[in-house]
């Protein structure tokens, strides 16, 4: 075996087996080694030619490292050379190149070697000693990118005069002006409403044996109507209800106090102003007569009609 190292090669070439291939591959292949600059590893190349294909064998102590094909021309030593050569240098590089990236240089010394600062000696002692600042060049005037942002606390607006809840409590002039109470919870919409009354106090008997004191009387009644709405609102609403009278038997040997009740027909007119802070201020007036006399004295004549006058206040849910 004739060993054949190039220049900067470690690659063992028998040129001996040159005797049965159709040309010199091996001694060209020599040649074009020594012609590349770049240094192989220690290696062995053979060449063979079967089935018209050339087949180069690259060992490394009876070890396989590389197995190539071509179908080149039989008596084209050159061709084939230069391409082993740039098979196997390429083969070679990427051995020595390194598997891992390499490590990237941080961004702060990149930036700090990047910028040439002044040297210390050349820093100003004082502030006032700094150069004043360019002034502004002029140009034309942009309009500010932030859009205005809508007021995230949006002043609570005052409820509709014509919608909502209205508990209301007021003072009432009942029969003959006897003092009472008046109690209402209205629901009210734009064009009507709806209330429970509750109206008490002492009830009128015009004449009789019996004190007037002694003849108490209470209206729980259920009135829907329509309402008109302008600077006032005014509301007429029919009424339904049950009236209850409670007075001293004089009949019995002892005194006792006997309770009735009745049904009630009639109606509220209402007259009112919606006030700041959800309160509302009004006048109603209801007028209603009984179904049927609940008789407590005999001799006293029959109530024709019942009526109250209230003035009242409410709030507004």
């Amino acid at each position: 075996m004739v060993a054949l190292l190039a220049a900067a090669l470690a690659v063992q070439l028998d040129t001996r087996a040159d005797g049965a291939l159709p040309c010199p591959a091996h001694a060209a292949l020599a040649e074009a080694l020594q012609r590349r600059s770049a240094a192989m590893g220690p290696s062995e190349a053979s060449f063979a030619y079967e089935g018209g294909r050339w087949l180069l064998t690259l060992r490394k102590s009876g070890t396989v490292l590389l197995v190539r094909s071509w179908g080149l021309p039989a008596a084209d030593c050159a061709l084939l050379a230069d391409t082993a050569a740039l098979v196997m240098d390429r083969y070679f590089s990427e051995l020595r190149a390194p598997s891992w990236a390499p490590r990237p240089r941080r961004i702060a010394a990149l930036a700090m070697g990047a910028v040439a600062g002044p040297r210390p000696a050349e820093l100003p002692q004082s502030i006032s000693a700094l150069p004043p600042p360019p002034p502004p060049e002029a140009g034309p005037e942009r309009s500010v990118l932030i859009p205005a942002m809508p007021a995230v606390m949006a002043r609570a607006e005052p409820p509709q005069p014509g919608s909502g809840m209205v508990i209301s409590a007021g003072i009432a002039a009942l029969d003959d002006l006897r003092p009472g109470l008046w109690l209402q919870a209205e629901r009210r919409w734009s064009s009507g409403a709806a209330s429970f009354l509750i109206v008490a106090g002492s009830a009128d008997r015009d004449s009789g044996p019996a004190p007037e004191s002694s003849l108490q009387s209470a209206l729980m009644a259920l009135s829907v109507g329509p309402c008109f709405s302008s600077l006032l609102r005014a509301c007429f609403a029919p009424l339904l209800g049950v009236r209850g009278r409670l007075a001293a038997d004089r009949r019995a040997l002892r005194a006792t106090n006997e309770l009735k009740l009745v049904p009630e027909l009639g109606a509220v007119i209402s007259v009112e102003r919606t006030l700041p802070y959800r309160l509302n201020a009004g006048v109603s007036l209801l007028l209603g007569r009984t179904l049927g006399e609940a008789d407590f004295d005999p001799d006293a004549p029959p109530q024709e009609m019942d009526y109250a006058l209230a003035l009242r206040v409410g709030y507004q849910f």
